[in-house]
């Protein structure tokens, strides 16, 4: 494994509707917020929360830019947006 690639192990209670959830959740603040500020809206564990944010990392759902904001890439637009027979 490269110095660039990193393992995530996700705990065994995270969901896809954690993931789902977060991106939606994102997607209806513009795109672009603090993680902390969307911890405090989504209410979530503080454990979980950055398991969720390493994940939707890992899957190119989200990518974490200079300052620590979280950014909704493409391709988490595009499953936020789309139908169920699409996601």
């Amino acid at each position: 494994m490269s110095q660039e690639e990193k393992e995530i192990v996700p705990p065994h209670y995270l969901t896809p509707d954690h993931l789902l959830g977060f991106t939606e959740a994102l997607n209806s603040l513009g795109g672009k917020v603090d993680p902390m500020f969307l911890g405090d809206i989504l209410g979530e564990n503080v454990d979980v929360l950055p398991h969720v944010i390493d994940v939707a990392e890992a899957l190119g759902l989200v990518t974490v830019v200079k300052g620590g904001e979280l950014v909704l890439t493409e391709l988490g637009e595009r499953i936020v947006k789309g139908n169920c027979e699409t996601r």
